[in-house]
């Protein structure tokens, strides 16, 4: 397991950025402020927690298709 520690900060490609995209592709930028936030921190939450940057994504990716601006 690598033990470098991961910012908070969003990069460009962190969090804050991939919640964006996502929500431009998967709702039409129609995310309400609440759940971006529940979202983004879910995101940041499980990249914290297994370093896994495609388990993160997962994870934004199911809260966000649940949300009802999704459907």
């Amino acid at each position: 397991m690598n033990s470098l520690p991961i910012g908070v900060f969003d990069s460009g490609i962190g969090g804050l950025t991939v919640v964006k995209d996502l929500d431009t592709v998967l709702t039409g930028g129609r995310l309400a402020a609440h759940a971006r936030a529940v979202v983004e921190a879910a995101y940041t939450k499980t990249l914290a927690e297994t370093r896994s940057a495609a388990l993160a994504l997962q994870t934004a990716q199911e809260l966000l298709v649940a949300a009802p601006e999704f459907h």
